[in-house]
């Protein structure tokens, strides 16, 4: 839910093949308005998002495609650490967690200037 919440700020598309109200791309925005359970059916059947580059990702994989930013940095979790302004533990608590809040993860985002 909150990797669409972020996708629908950014005011991205989705689109799901196997759904006919969304088999075109359509506003994020507008999948937010579902109920859980038919939001919860999209996403299992592959609702994916469209990227800047006008290709069609995942909506699971936003999370993964961020960490893979953060660790293409090269730097280690105390360096990724002391310039988010947070513990090492912090660090490898978000970089493990199945799941992170959009607002952590813009954070992390921005204070090493990396795109996900």
């Amino acid at each position: 839910m909150e990797q669409l919440a972020h996708i629908a700020e950014q005011g991205l598309l989705v689109r799901c093949k196997d759904c006919l109200i969304f088999e075109k791309p359509r506003k994020a925005d507008i999948a937010m308005n579902l109920s859980v359970s038919s939001l919860y059916r999209l996403i299992k059947k592959g609702l994916e998002y469209q990227t800047e580059g006008e290709e069609m990702a995942p909506v699971g994989g936003l999370l993964e495609k961020a960490k893979s930013a953060i660790r293409a940095t090269g730097l280690s979790y105390e360096e990724i650490a002391q310039r988010v302004g947070v513990s090492r533990q912090a660090v490898a608590k978000v970089m493990e967690a199945p799941s992170v809040q959009t607002r952590t993860l813009d954070k992390y985002l921005a204070a090493l200037g990396v795109e996900a």
